[in-house]
């Protein structure tokens, strides 16, 4: 009797089928990724806020990776930085709300001429 043969696509392993999907969401994943970490990362500083924690450190790191990319003034990295300031003027309205008694120090390691 002879052994069946299998057809040459089994043989090529999980990850050889699935190159042409891994390919068209690689670009996507950083961006998601970002948009990800950016909510958590809110959540996290609101709720420190909301425990009256003293001090509070946080890194919005999207502007920079886009910024370093595409250029600081590219669509882009404005893009990020309006996101950015998004959840720095909602976490400012938690703050208030839970009359947080420290006021915010914004730094960025990007200067932008205006």
């Amino acid at each position: 009797m002879k052994k069946k043969e299998r057809p040459n696509h089994c043989l090529q392993g999980a990850s050889a089928r699935s190159a042409p999907l891994a390919t068209l969401l690689s670009p996507l994943a950083p961006v998601t990724l970002n948009v990800i970490f950016r909510e958590i990362q809110t959540f996290a500083v609101a709720l420190d806020i909301y425990r009256s924690v003293p001090s509070i450190y946080t890194d919005y790191y999207g502007y920079d990776d886009r910024a370093h990319h595409h250029g600081p003034l590219s669509d882009e990295a404005l893009a990020a930085l309006r996101s950015i300031d998004a959840c720095i003027r909602e976490l400012d309205q938690v703050r208030r709300q839970f009359r947080h008694r420290r006021s915010p120090a914004i730094c960025s390691s990007f200067p932008i001429m205006g």
